[in-house]
C-alpha cells in the first residue's frame, strides 16, 4: 500500500480518541511504531490518550490507518484490533451497552448513540422481508434472525476493509463480555470484501464462527432473536437513564458543532460566557450539568473551557450558578399562579443540595429571596 493523500469526502465527519486509541494499543502490541502512525496525522500519541481532548477527524484517523497498514503491510490488522476492545472504546455508548439488562436492549441502543463514537459508518438492524435478499446466504434457522448492518463512510477500500473488521470483530468480543458467553457466536457474518487465502479464512473463522460469506452485498453480522434476551453482566436501570441524559447531551452538543459554532472560535470574548451559560441551561433541563459533557458541547476541551472563561474573569462555577438563577427565575414566574411549584421542589430541580442554598445563591444574585421575587413579578 502507497500513501496517498486523502480528504474529508473520503473520510467523513468526527473520530473519538478511544476509538483511534483501540487500533493504536492493536498496532503496539504488534510492534508498530504509534508514535510515528499518530505523527502521520499530525498528532502526537499523548493528543490521542488525552480524553479531554476532543475529537479526532475521519481525515487524521484515516492517516493513522494508513500508516498502520504501511508498517504492518499485514491486511488482518482491522480483525485483530477487535480483541483489545474496552468499555471505553465505545465512549459513553460502552457504558450504556454495559448497563443495559439484556443484549437485545444493548443491540437496539448501538444505532441512537453511535454518533457518540464518531462518523464512521451507521447501524442499520434487518428483520423479516428485510432479510429476504440475503436469505441464499444465510443457514438455516428454526429461530428469527435479525441481521445488524454496518455501511462505512470511509470510501478508500483498503481502509473500509480494516474498519469492517475492526467494528465487527469488536462487537462480537464486547458481545461475549457483556453476556458472559465466551463460546457466543454469530449465526452469520456477511462481508463484501473478496475471500482472502485459506490461513486469512480461518483467522476470520476463530472469531466468528465458520458461517462466513464472502463477496455479499452488505456488511452485516446477522443473530438470532433468541439471543437477545441474554442477560448482560452488570444491568443498572439508573445508570442506564442518568448515561443516556449524558448522551442526549453529548450527541446535541455533536450536531452544534457539526453546523459550525462560529461565536466560540470568535476573538470577541465576551460572548463565551453566555454560550457557557446556554449549554449549562440545556444541560440543566437534562438533569445534570458536568464540565466536561459542556466543554464537549460546546466543541472545546474541558482546559480550553476554563482558560476561555479565566480570560474573562469568570469560573465555570459562576456560570452555573446564573444559569441555575435564570432557571430559577423562569420557574417562579412559570409557577407563579395555578399549581406552583414550590421553592424546595425549584432547589431539587435545579441540582441543589437543599433549598437554603438556592435561597442563598439567589439572594446573592438577584437581591432577594425566591418567594419574594415570586410575589414581585406575580402581578407583572
Amino acid at each position: 500500500m502507497s500513501t496517498a493523500r486523502i480528504t474529508s469526502a473520503q473520510a467523513p465527519g468526527l473520530v473519538s480518541r478511544p476509538a483511534a486509541l483501540q487500533y493504536l494499543l492493536a498496532a503496539g502490541a504488534m510492534g508498530l511504531d504509534t508514535a510515528r502512525a499518530c505523527q502521520a496525522a499530525d498528532l502526537a500519541f499523548d493528543e490521542v490518550l488525552d480524553k479531554s481532548g476532543g475529537m479526532l477527524t475521519g481525515v487524521q484517523l484515516a492517516l493513522i490507518l494508513q500508516d498502520l497498514l504501511l508498517q504492518s503491510g499485514d491486511p488482518l490488522l482491522g480483525l485483530k484490533s477487535g480483541a483489545f476492545v474496552q468499555p471505553g472504546s465505545y465512549s459513553a455508548l460502552g457504558y450504556i451497552l454495559m448497563s443495559c439488562q439484556t443484549l437485545g436492549q444493548a443491540v437496539h441502543r448501538i444505532s441512537p448513540y453511535e454518533k457518540l463514537v464518531g462518523d464512521m459508518g451507521t447501524t442499520h438492524l434487518l428483520t423479516g422481508m428485510a432479510l429476504q435478499p440475503l436469505a441464499n446466504r444465510l443457514p438455516a434457522s428454526e429461530t428469527p434472525l435479525l441481521g445488524v448492518e454496518w455501511r462505512c463512510s470511509y470510501t478508500v477500500p483498503v481502509l473500509r476493509q480494516l474498519m469492517v473488521d475492526n467494528v465487527f470483530a469488536s462487537w462480537t468480543q464486547y458481545a461475549r463480555w457483556l453476556a458472559n458467553a465466551a463460546t457466543l457466536m454469530p449465526q452469520a457474518v456477511l462481508l463484501t470484501r473478496p475471500k482472502p487465502d485459506a490461513g486469512e479464512c480461518l483467522r476470520y473463522e476463530e472469531v466468528f464462527g465458520k458461517t462466513l460469506r464472502f463477496g455479499a452485498e452488505i456488511d452485516c453480522i446477522v443473530i438470532r432473536t433468541s439471543d437477545l434476551s441474554r442477560p448482560l453482566r452488570q444491568p443498572d436501570e439508573g445508570l442506564l437513564q442518568t448515561l443516556e441524559r449524558h448522551a442526549e447531551l453529548q450527541l446535541k452538543g455533536l450536531v452544534s458543532k457539526s453546523r459550525g459554532r462560529s461565536a466560540i472560535d470568535s476573538p470577541q470574548a465576551d460572548g463565551f460566557v453566555r454560550l457557557v451559560e446556554a449549554a449549562i441551561a440545556d444541560a440543566l433541563a437534562l438533569g445534570s450539568v458536568d464540565q466536561t459533557l459542556i466543554a464537549t458541547q460546546l466543541g472545546v476541551t474541558a482546559r480550553t473551557l476554563q482558560r476561555r472563561l479565566s480570560a474573562e474573569g469568570a469560573r465555570f462555577s459562576h456560570c452555573v450558578e446564573r444559569a441555575r438563577i435564570t432557571e430559577a427565575c423562569r420557574l417562579l414566574e412559570e409557577n407563579s399562579s395555578e399549581s406552583p411549584m414550590s421553592v424546595a421542589e425549584i432547589a431539587a430541580r435545579l441540582g441543589y443540595q437543599e433549598p437554603r442554598s438556592l435561597h442563598r445563591a439567589f439572594r446573592r444574585v438577584k437581591g432577594m429571596t425566591p418567594g419574594a421575587w415570586r410575589e414581585q413579578n406575580r402581578h407583572c
